[in-house]
């Protein structure tokens, strides 16, 4: 009765439910649901494609609307990008079938939020031993003419020489440092849900250790440039500017 009454309460009020609910309007349910229980990182990719692939093209349409055909020919429009089409794709359905599991929308609202996956392939890039002598070369001159901060030249040599990713040298902390080892101990690692986090290691060889020893103290690694939250770009942003100049 309770339920009904809700119901019979926002009919009264105009507002739309059920399958008649906007995709806009799921879409700001189904982040306030569910935000919480994932990484901030993750949060902040799936808005970015809600924001630009998803409600540009679908955020008015009722999720009645989203028919097979629909939702195909919206797929394969992205299809100059096919990497963010598929993800676009996995994260409708995602919040569709959320909204059929809470009780938003009625059950089967995402038999339809299908289409034809893009094939993506391997990206697989290893520089040669002469681009590796030449970009060693350009930090060493960029280094000795302080054109960019230490820290974002020693962040490229190390993500050059370890493989490690830019977020996880630029979040990473002194005290996270295991000379023993000689590695970094990551508390996390990609594909670590909230709560559920197994971490892994960054090996450092004798060169890349003796980078990280210069720099070690307490607190942040890298200060001038660490996030102070999964959502702040301001070090990636002034990583891209150091790797162009």
């Amino acid at each position: 009765r309770k339920l009904a009454r809700n119901l019979l309460s926002k009919l009264w009020s105009g507002e739309r439910i059920g399958a008649s609910l906007p995709v806009s309007d799921l879409f700001a349910q189904y982040i306030a649901a569910t935000e919480s229980r994932k990484r901030a990182l993750t949060n902040t990719n799936e808005s970015r494609l809600w924001r630009i692939h998803i409600l540009p093209a679908l955020g008015s349409l009722p999720v009645s609307d989203l028919t097979r055909e629909r939702v195909s020919e919206w797929h394969r429009s992205m299809g100059e990008t096919p990497a963010s089409a598929n993800r676009a794709l996995s994260v409708l359905r995602t919040a569709v079938r959320w909204g059929e599991k809470s009780g938003t929308l009625p059950k089967g609202s995402s038999d339809s939020i299908a289409a034809d996956a893009f094939a993506e392939y391997p990206r697989e890039r290893t520089l040669s031993a002469d681009e590796l002598s030449r970009l060693f070369s350009a930090l060493d001159q960029t280094e000795a003419a302080q054109i960019v901060h230490p820290e974002l030249v020693a962040v490229i040599r190390l993500m050059v020489r370890t493989g490690a990713r830019p977020s996880e040298l630029l979040g990473a902390r002194s005290e996270w440092v295991d000379y023993e080892r000689c590695a970094i101990l990551l508390p996390y690692a990609k594909g670590d849900r909230a709560g559920r986090k197994k971490g892994r290691a960054v090996w450092l060889g004798p060169k890349s250790l003796e980078i990280v020893r210069q720099f070690a103290g307490s607190g942040p690694l890298f200060p001038s440039v660490c996030p102070e939250s999964e959502e702040d770009r301001r070090g990636y942003q002034k990583l891209q500017r150091a790797w162009l100049q």
